[in-house]
């Protein structure tokens, strides 16, 4: 007695309105989550790039307003040469 989704609503002719319903709003949070992974599959390949996508502002995404601020990069840097090797 194994009934789907849509075929539970056999109750009422009515009812199977829900079933649909039900349906296209579990297809539509699907595509919802394939976006949100597909970004995060770019963003983690992008990562594995010498130079990352969105440490500069010469990109065609940046605005007039983007800054990058290389003196934390630069110290950072330094930071990370001085440590002694263990």
């Amino acid at each position: 007695m194994s009934e789907g989704g849509i075929g539970v609503w056999k109750i009422a002719p009515l009812f199977q309105g829900i079933g649909y319903a039900s349906a296209v709003i579990v297809f539509i949070l699907n595509c919802e989550y394939n976006i949100i992974l597909t970004w995060a599959y770019y963003y983690l390949f992008a990562s594995f790039t010498s130079v990352l996508p969105w440490s500069n502002c010469e990109n065609e995404w940046n605005t007039e307003t983007c800054h990058v601020d290389h003196r934390k990069i630069t110290n950072m840097c330094r930071k990370m040469r001085n440590k002694p090797d263990i």
